[in-house]
């Protein structure tokens, strides 16, 4: 039931991204470019360096704009295609892959008036953002 919620949860936040702003250029070859490193993922290579960095969804230079992230590692994640290059990194992955990121974004009005915003899926690690991948590309 858990797994089932999840993979629910985050089908919602791929509505909400595709219901934002459009995604910038750069971006969208950034993210095929990752997703392309690992379609193309052979057992005798390295897994992509982005997968070591948890907190992959701060790098505020992808996002649409200041007062809207993008979750990098999910958007990226859905690009995957390749079941065999998942189902190898979900095998042979290092415990640094299974770490959500450790900061956190809370959306809250501070006393200073900023508004801050929420990075989506910033608590999960990218290997739960694979496996609910595989299950998606095995059962949809």
């Amino acid at each position: 039931m858990k797994a089932f919620i999840f993979i629910f949860y985050t089908f919602l936040i791929s509505c909400t991204v595709l219901g934002q702003s459009k995604i910038p250029a750069e971006t969208k070859k950034y993210l095929k470019l990752c997703a392309d490193s690992i379609n193309t993922l052979n057992e005798n290579d390295k897994l992509p360096s982005f997968l070591y960095n948890a907190c992959l969804d701060y790098q505020k230079e992808y996002w649409i704009d200041m007062h809207h992230p993008l979750p990098l590692r999910k958007l990226i994640i859905d690009k995957i295609i390749n079941e065999k290059a998942i189902e190898f990194i979900l095998s042979h992955y290092e415990d640094t892959l299974d770490k959500p990121c450790k900061p956190c974004i809370e959306t809250k009005k501070k006393p200073n008036g900023l508004t801050y915003y929420t990075v989506p899926l910033l608590k999960e690690s990218f290997i739960d953002l694979l496996r609910s991948r595989l299950y998606k590309l095995k059962y949809h």
